[in-house]
C-alpha cells in the first residue's frame, strides 16, 4: 500500500510542477530593455555579398532597445569611428516609435520617419534575442541606390 501512496505523491508533484510552468508569448518576451552583444552587417551590390563585418559590443559600440507593453519602443546607442591615430565615439540620437509583432516579424515605425522597418526575430531563451533586418537600401550622395543594400543581424541580451 505504501508504494501506491509514494507513486500518487510523485504524480501529484509532477502535476503541480507542470502546471506551474508558463509559456510566454513573443510579445511578452519582447517587453524590456535589450543591449546588443554583437552586430554583423552584410553589404550587397547587385544581389551579391560585397563585404561583411562584425562588431562586438563594448562601451563604445552598442545599441539598446526598450520595448513597452503599450506597443512603443525607444532605441539608442553609439559607435566608434577610427581615424589614423585616434578614434571618436558618435552618440546616436535617441529614437522612439511604435512596434507590432506578427508571427516572427517585428515591424517598427520610428516617429517622424515615413518607412517602417521589418525584422525577423528569434528568442534563444527568455534573455537572448536575435534580430535580422530585411534588406535596406544604402543611400549614396543623397540618393538611394537600389543596387546597394545591407542586412544587419544583431544579438541582444536582456538587461535585468
Amino acid at each position: 500500500m505504501r508504494p501506491f501512496f509514494v507513486q500518487l505523491f510523485v504524480a501529484f508533484l509532477f502535476f503541480i510542477n507542470s502546471c506551474g510552468k508558463r509559456e510566454y508569448t513573443a510579445e511578452q518576451k519582447m517587453i524590456g530593455t535589450w543591449k546588443s552583444l554583437q552586430t554583423t552587417t552584410d553589404l550587397y551590390e547587385r544581389g551579391k555579398i560585397a563585404e561583411s563585418f562584425t562588431i562586438l559590443s563594448d562601451e563604445y559600440n552598442f545599441s539598446q532597445l526598450a520595448f513597452s507593453k503599450n506597443g512603443t519602443f525607444t532605441s539608442s546607442g553609439r559607435y566608434q569611428v577610427n581615424d589614423t591615430d585616434t578614434f571618436s565615439v558618435v552618440q546616436l540620437e535617441p529614437q522612439r516609435g511604435t512596434y507590432r509583432i506578427i508571427n516572427n516579424i517585428l515591424t517598427t515605425k520610428i516617429e517622424n520617419v515615413d518607412e517602417e522597418a521589418k525584422m525577423t526575430f528569434r528568442f534563444d531563451d527568455n534573455n537572448h534575442l536575435t534580430l535580422r533586418s530585411a534588406p535596406m537600401k544604402i543611400a549614396g550622395l543623397g540618393v538611394q541606390d537600389s543596387n546597394k543594400q545591407f542586412v544587419s543581424t544583431v544579438f541582444y541580451i536582456k538587461e535585468k
